[in-house]
């Protein structure tokens, strides 16, 4: 307008200023105000402020405050409101990505999915988007069926997800609701929901452990942890301690309001009664009374409910059977309790009977396929006489008969057990004709044919298993070690080589490779057939590592001295000993591991004298002073030969001598990696007693190590003729697996876990304590000095 033109009143009205404050005063009051919690004052004083001073810092401080006044909105629960406030705050200038987040994060929680869908569209963090998608998740679900045309196509599916497994779990469904959320990655921005489910199965299921496992992944803020929160204050005391007084007095009377039913204080008493095994009787008269209201309030806990005492029975007396089908009537896969009867026969040792029960419940099946939709008869009677060929197997296991020493001591004549009927081999067969492709019936038969010592049959076995499961690597590597002991060294070699293309980086996998190559070798080197030998030295020698090498180098040099090569033999023979061992006062010492081989193969060859006495000078000279090296690599040259079947004249001598150094190496400061494989080289030898010894060694020096005990007990398990102390060796495979489950996973370690836990069904398939509780043993204090006093070194 210019200078000196008449100014009307509306003029004049527009020109008045609207606040008498100066800039200063108002920022004051804007402060003061939003302290207080009065946004809505705070906005207007911010608007009056950005007017008079329209510059960025304030329209910075505006936005704040329109979000201030949204919050606030949302918390009082007035969210049309705060979504009318964020509506207007969308429209100022300056819409920069994190004004944007802010607005988007907001309407998000109030509920508005298509607007801040838009928004998200402006946004190019993920990270941001991800963490705004999974409000929008949580809205979506709040709302329902009625959210999900709002969502985008690719959020549909697993919106549905949740829908549909929280419909499932409210009816029971709890198998259903997992595979229902199996569909649901890690990436997914209902991947909390999922948690939240099954949390909830686990706790209705009273796995606590499992329950706060999930929880505790929540994110405090969202919707699902807050569901979540009275529940898991029930069960979590870290979680309880950790909340205010205000919020520990909400929640509980949040869970007090979810288990308000007056079947709660019922069930828990029922609970009460469940847990002592001679009070079953009054259990079944108390949930006989409690049944009609269950059915009629919570009909799903039910068969729940059947089920477990149905499997508590086990722990009580067989007339509580017919107790049960007064209460509950008969279970539906099991109707006239032939099942039952064979579990608890098995349980009290009566395998016999036991069997007995197992033959009319697969015939009951079989009379019945209707019961059992699908191919789920065939597999149900499979799986059952897998279980009875077991049975029969474990049976006939003389390390689980009693000692003939005690039967000579009480003036008793042992009475031998009646046979099987059918025995354990037509068990096991009639199992694979029902299910051929049941790699555990497998598995199983081919222990059995070896636990037997039928070799043949064994190879017949393992070749049908391969003909379903061509890559099963430890069928593969058995059939290598089966052919290695008939001397078969060509055939053992392509079995292995097959192995090792299924897991080509396995170390042990190419250890066992490089050595059929080398046991190929030595066989060729027997018929003069040197260029064919020289061919598998060199790739023994591509495949191994370490002290491997110097092995493979003085075979190589005994094949060079029988072809006449002296030159070349006396290179190898350099390198096979070029780290030598530790230093003395007089003239050097070769390796005695190396001496000790070359000696064997001189002998074995019938080689020069000069040379049996060259080297048995080497070897008495290593055997005079042991080191941790020497005795781990006499082991593994000891364990070569006698799983290669090698005999020589003066074995046993050597192996005495050997067997002898090592013992006097027992207090040598052993890396925990050579303790290891000390052992595992004394297992391969069979020289059970010495395995037990230094695995106990390695128990006390390195108690954190899983392999230890574990390896101790395989001492006794492998060790066939000796009856198997189960006192001593169930405890040391159960600590054996917590501390292998306490460790990072990897191949080795989950390979361990399923040969530990296969063990432990086998020696103990119903978890039993009676022998601890009788003895008073807990298993972890064992002094094992004394184990095997009786036996020589």
């Amino acid at each position: 307008m210019a200078t000196g033109e008449p100014v009307s009143k509306k003029q004049k009205h527009k020109q008045r200023p609207t606040s008498t404050y100066s800039p200063e005063d108002l920022r004051q009051r804007i402060d003061r105000a939003r302290h207080e919690g009065r946004f809505q004052q705070a906005l207007e004083l911010t608007k009056q402020l950005h007017k008079h001073e329209p510059t960025p810092a304030t329209l910075e401080l505006l936005k704040e405050v329109y979000l201030g006044r949204a919050r606030q909105l949302r918390s009082q629960g007035k969210t049309c409101d705060a979504l009318t406030v964020l509506e207007v705050a969308s429209r100022l200038e300056g819409a920069s990505p994190a004004w944007l987040e802010s607005l988007a994060q907001e309407m998000a929680l109030c509920g508005e999915i298509r607007r801040t869908l838009i928004l998200l569209d402006k946004l190019s963090e993920p990270a941001s988007v991800q963490r705004i998608l999974a409000q929008v998740a949580d809205a979506a679900v709040q709302q329902g069926e009625a959210a999900r045309a709002a969502l985008p196509p690719a959020l549909q599916a697993d919106f549905d997800r949740i829908i549909l497994a929280f419909a499932q779990v409210e009816s029971g469904q709890d198998e259903a609701a997992r595979q229902t959320l199996q569909g649901i990655g890690l990436r997914s921005p209902f991947l909390e929901w999922k948690l939240l489910l099954r949390g909830l199965q686990a706790y209705w299921q009273n796995d606590d452990e499992r329950a706060i496992e999930n929880w505790q992944r929540l994110t405090p803020e969202r919707l699902p942890a807050r569901l979540a929160a009275p529940f898991r204050f029930r069960i979590d005391a870290a979680f309880r301690a950790a909340q205010p007084p205000a919020t520990q007095a909400m929640l509980q009377k949040q869970i007090d309001c979810l288990q308000g039913s007056p079947l709660l204080p019922q069930l828990r008493n029922l609970q009460a009664l469940l847990a002592h095994k001679d009070k079953m009787a009054a259990a079944l008269r108390q949930v006989e009374t409690l049944l009609p209201t269950l059915r009629q309030q919570m009909p799903q806990l039910v068969p729940r409910l059947a089920a477990c005492f149905y499997w508590q029975i086990l722990e009580s007396t067989p007339e509580d059977i017919l107790r049960y089908r007064r209460v509950f009537g008969s279970p539906p896969d099991d109707p006239n309790f032939y099942r039952l009867q064979a579990i608890g026969y098995e349980k009290a040792g009566e395998l016999h009977v036991a069997h007995h029960y197992w033959q009319q419940y697969e015939q009951e099946i079989a009379a019945h396929p209707q019961e059992w939709p699908g191919d789920q008869a065939a597999h149900a009677r499979a799986f059952i006489w897998q279980r009875m060929g077991q049975n029969a197997a474990a049976a006939l296991d003389p390390r689980r008969q009693p000692s003939r020493r005690l039967f000579d001591l009480l003036g008793f004549e042992e009475e031998k057990p009646p046979p099987f009927n059918p025995p354990a081999e037509k068990c096991f067969e009639k199992s694979l004709e029902l299910a051929p492709d049941l790699l555990e019936t497998h598995e199983a038969l081919l222990r059995y044919y070896l636990a037997t010592d039928q070799p043949a049959k064994a190879e017949k076995a393992a070749q049908q298993l391969l003909q379903h499961f061509p890559h099963h690597v430890a069928t593969l590597e058995l059939l290598s070690d089966l052919y290695r002991k008939r001397g078969d060294y060509a055939a053992a070699l392509g079995w292995i080589e097959q192995a090792l293309k299924e897991n080509a980086l396995d170390r042990r996998l190419r250890r066992k490779t490089s050595d059929a190559h080398l046991l190929l070798a030595r066989a060729y080197v027997e018929s003069d057939h040197f260029e064919e030998a020289r061919r598998h030295f060199q790739t023994a020698l591509d495949l191994s590592s370490g002290s491997d090498n110097r092995m493979i180098l003085a075979h190589w040099a005994a094949c060079e001295f029988k072809a006449g090569a002296a030159a070349r033999a006396e290179e190898l023979v350099q390198q096979a000993q070029a780290n030598p061992g530790e230093p003395t006062d007089g003239p050097p010492v070769p390796p005695v591991g190396v001496s000790y081989l070359l000696l064997t193969e001189v002998l074995r060859l019938k080689l020069d004298r000069a040379l049996k006495k060259r080297f048995q000078e080497d070897l008495k000279r290593g055997l005079a002073t042991p080191n941790q090296d020497g005795a781990v690599f006499l082991t593994r040259i000891l364990a070569g030969l006698h799983q290669g079947g090698v005999t020589y004249f003066g074995k046993k001598s050597h192996t005495q001598k050997v067997l002898s150094y090592i013992h006097q190496a027992r207090d040598l400061d052993f890396r925990e990696t050579q303790l290891e494989e000390l052992c595992r080289n004394l297992l391969d030898m069979e020289a059970y007693p010495q395995a037990r010894r230094f695995a106990n060694i390695g128990e006390q020096r390195y108690p954190e190590n899983p392999v230890f005990p574990y390896l101790y007990a395989l001492a006794w398990i492998q060790q066939r003729n000796r009856n198997l102390p189960m006192w001593d060796v169930v405890p040391r495979l159960k600590r054996a697996r917590s501390l292998a489950q306490a460790q990072p996973p990897n191949e080795c370690r989950d390979h361990m876990l399923e040969d530990i836990d296969k063990h432990l069904h086998e020696l103990n398939p119903f978890a039993l304590d009676f022998l601890s509780r009788m003895f008073g043993f807990d298993g972890d204090d064992e002094d094992d000095d004394g184990d095997d006093a009786d036996d020589d070194w």
